[in-house]
């Protein structure tokens, strides 16, 4: 059984398990016009973060309709930007994207 909790910071949405699996952590980009609090990605973020006892982490990287109006490339710069900044992401990670989120990533 594990134990954690989902949490929700600014418009990301995460993943802490009480204990840290060897699992490396995962980020989970969404698709277009979703966002991370959305029950695909939360339920999704839920499950992996359980199943797998590690840290996971839907990051948004755009909102809305910036996921078909803002370039590609700027989008996917801006989820590195936003992924260095998290500290469990440091040491390596795992990638997980949907639909759009996939060319993001």
């Amino acid at each position: 059984l594990v134990y954690g909790g989902s949490h929700s910071d600014g418009d990301d949405y995460y993943w802490q398990p009480d204990k840290q699996s060897e699992v490396k952590p995962i980020v989970v980009f969404h698709g277009v016009s979703e966002t991370c609090h959305r029950s695909l990605q939360t339920g999704l973020v839920d499950q992996l973060g359980q199943e797998l006892s590690t840290y996971v982490r839907c990051v948004e990287y755009a909102k809305n309709l910036e996921t078909w109006f803002v370039n590609i490339v700027k989008q996917s710069e801006r989820a590195c930007e936003l992924v260095n900044k998290i500290p469990e992401f440091q040491n390596g990670f795992n990638v997980v994207g949907l639909s759009a989120g996939s060319i993001v990533s």
